[in-house]
């Protein structure tokens, strides 16, 4: 016969069966005693059935086995408790259940499967695969987030940036440079501030300024040399006169629509308009330059002056004789010679190349007046006085550069006055001392000790905005 759970039950009950009818049998009335031993043998039936359902079991199962035996083993909860998980037992997930005697039953519970390569559904990461997780989607401002050995989620090169402390990740943070400086990001000479970028990933050298050597201010355009003698060019620039080459120079030039420089073995390179061959420099070698309306001149090592370009007025006809300094202006040029005296050439409307007697040791052509510093210190300008740009303030000076309507001297201290024609603030210089200044049409600009150039007054073509 079949062995199932059922006989086992009639055997409970039937054991229980056995004692209330044995009772039965002792009784004195004989009219039940035909009904009696014929339950009797149902009984003696049932307990044989109970006893070899017993005996073909097996060993003993407890009444949790029998009532969950054909069950669902996750309900075995229903009658144990096992205080645990897969986890704490040391597997990476599943469901813990409950043996004979409400032991731990592993069964459910996962293998460890961490770092075999496959990303398991219990897993947080696995290798590189975060599970399309970043830092930015977690919350943080930038880093790399990492899987740990345990497949768990790594954060901790996630950057807080912007809280002030320099993470592992971070390049910087706020004020935190990491001994960077606008001269390390920039590779030249340079000052200014340095900034942090918002990601903390890289740095914002907007407000650093690359440190200048020399600076000149053209009609409406200036440039400068930057310490690796890189030009620097800004303002008009209709004819690219401030797109200057990627060349090495020792000096430069603005003109009017077009530039030149000297470079370091000295010939002369020029660039912008060169409509009247103003961009066609002569053999060297050249220790300077200066550009004029469309006239170019520059000055020898043998200390000979050599012209080039239109030629009106005689303003590219250099003079014979030898030279120290040179200045080119709109349409006229002025020189130093060798004993002090001045020498002017070019266009004389306004009576500019009239150059007074002295000795002189600075000097400056402008548009229609000139202006010099003689060996005493004392300022002396001439040609075209409609605005009172001859009208020299103060001194002594140690420079004196001509613009357009106006001029400025500088004194040994390094400050700056300024009179004639104040065309948008072009006469009012800043406090700041200077150790060179230079004048353009209807602007000024100067070279700060450090390095650093200013411009004010008309700002029309943004030739006022130092890079």
């Amino acid at each position: 016969s079949q062995k199932n759970t059922s006989c086992q039950v009639v055997s409970y009950q039937m054991t229980f069966s056995c004692k209330i009818f044995s009772l039965k049998l002792g009784s004195s009335k004989p009219y039940h005693q035909d009904i009696v031993s014929k339950f009797f043998l149902l009984i003696l039936f049932s307990c044989s059935c109970n006893l070899l359902s017993l005996h073909d079991a097996g060993p003993d199962l407890s009444r949790d086995d029998v009532a969950k035996q054909d069950g669902d083993p996750s309900d075995r909860f229903d009658l144990c408790e096992c205080n645990q998980s897969c986890e704490e037992l040391g597997f990476a997930g599943g469901t813990l259940l409950c043996s004979q005697g409400c032991e731990p039953d592993t069964s459910q519970c996962f293998t460890e499967t961490c770092n075999n390569g496959n990303l398991e559904p219990l897993e947080e990461c696995e290798g590189f695969d975060v599970r399309e997780k970043t830092c930015i989607s977690e919350g943080f401002k930038g880093g790399a987030i990492s899987c740990t050995s345990a497949c768990k989620i790594d954060l901790s090169q996630c950057a807080t940036c912007g809280d002030g402390n320099l993470q592992v990740s971070e390049i910087c943070d706020i004020d935190i440079l990491n001994a960077e400086t606008c001269s390390t990001q920039l590779n030249i000479d340079a000052f200014g501030i340095l900034k942090c970028e918002d990601d903390c990933q890289s740095f914002a050298t907007s407000d650093c300024r690359p440190v200048l050597s020399k600076l000149d201010a053209g009609f409406d355009h200036t440039c400068a040399l930057r310490s690796d003698g890189q030009v620097l060019c800004w303002g008009r620039n209709d004819k690219q006169q401030s797109d200057p080459p990627t060349e090495v120079f020792v000096q430069v030039a603005p003109g009017f629509s077009h530039s030149c420089g000297v470079k370091e073995d000295g010939s002369i390179l020029c660039w912008g308009d060169n409509g009247a061959g103003q961009g066609e420099p002569q053999s060297g070698p050249f220790v300077s330059v200066g550009a004029g309306r469309n006239h170019t001149c520059g000055l020898l090592a043998d200390q000979t002056i050599s012209c080039w370009g239109n030629d009106d007025f005689g303003k590219a006809t250099a003079p014979l004789g030898q030279f120290t300094y040179l200045s080119v202006g709109w349409n006229h040029a002025c020189a130093i010679r060798t004993d002090k005296s001045l020498k002017c050439w070019g266009e004389n409307n306004n009576e500019q190349t009239l150059s007074p007697p002295g000795q002189f040791l600075s000097l400056s052509a402008g548009v229609g007046h000139s202006c010099g510093v003689d060996i005493t210190g004392l300022g002396r300008c001439w040609g075209k006085n409609e605005e009172g740009q001859l009208n020299v303030l103060g001194g002594p000076f140690v420079d004196i550069q001509a613009g357009g309507h106006h001029s400025c001297g500088l004194h040994a201290n390094g400050s700056v006055v300024c009179w004639g024609g104040d065309v948008a603030g072009s006469i009012t210089p800043p406090s700041t001392p200077f150790a060179s200044i230079s004048l353009g049409w209807s602007y000024s600009c100067g070279l700060t000790p450090t390095g650093e150039g200013k411009c004010w007054g008309n700002n029309m073509l943004k030739q006022t905005d130092v890079p």
